[in-house]
């Protein structure tokens, strides 16, 4: 009967502990972009030519975009300009870890070609 109880109670266990890690997995969410606005290309930056800006964008866990850093920056100024200004507009979802919201850093870039 001893064994019994115990028995029951481990498993009993088992269940609460794999339904706990189960719920815990369900509250996860990675993080997403739902809208990366595009960076104007306006008419000073030449006839011909690409370029690229990479930068360093902090995702706070409030939903808004808190930081950005400048990593690589394009031979053109106002596409620079204007690609830091289209970052701080990024529409994202927060990344949930174990029911939380987190801050992410993220690199995002940026292209233009002109022909």
């Amino acid at each position: 009967m001893r064994a019994f109880i115990l028995a029951l109670l481990f498993f009993g266990f088992m269940l609460v502990v794999s339904t706990s890690n189960a719920a815990a997995q369900q509250l996860d969410r990675p993080f997403k972009i739902l809208y990366k606005p595009k960076a104007s290309l306006s008419g000073d930056c030449g006839r011909s030519g690409n370029g690229t800006v990479e930068l360093s964008v902090t995702f706070d866990k409030s939903a808004k975009v808190t930081n950005v850093e400048e990593l690589e920056l394009s031979e053109c100024l106002a596409f620079n300009r204007n690609a830091i200004k289209a970052a701080k507009g990024i529409k994202f979802q927060t990344e949930i870890k174990n029911g939380e919201a987190i801050t992410v850093i993220r690199r995002i870039v940026y292209k233009y070609n002109i022909f």
